[in-house]
């Protein structure tokens, strides 16, 4: 897995932010995939701990779009319009990050 911030596979959830934080607390539905967090303090900041976790689905992911680059949100897509895959990284809170997968 490249070591990527992303693993779809619902039996696996809570491994998706594991290499940021200890307390993932995730869920899938039919069509979307839910991971909140508290980083690690050595994170940094929550703009920098979404930054890192950007970073690292953009190097695992080499053709998904990256169209949202902000400190309050990172946004991705894969697909085209219509059958798309969209990952969404936001603050959950004051001291939480959300990883949001749907499609």
């Amino acid at each position: 897995m490249c070591g990527c911030a992303i693993h779809l596979a619902r039996s696996r959830c809570k491994g998706v932010a594991q290499p940021y934080g200890d307390d993932a607390q995730c869920a899938a539905s039919h069509r979307s995939f839910e991971c909140t967090w508290t980083p690690h303090h050595d994170a940094g900041s929550n703009a920098d701990a979404l930054q890192a976790v950007a970073a690292d689905i953009a190097s695992c992911l080499p053709d998904a779009t990256h169209d949202q680059n902000s400190p309050g949100r990172q946004h991705f897509y894969l697909g085209a319009k219509g059958r798309r895959t969209d990952i969404t990284l936001t603050p959950a809170g004051s001291n939480k990050l959300r990883l949001v997968v749907s499609g």
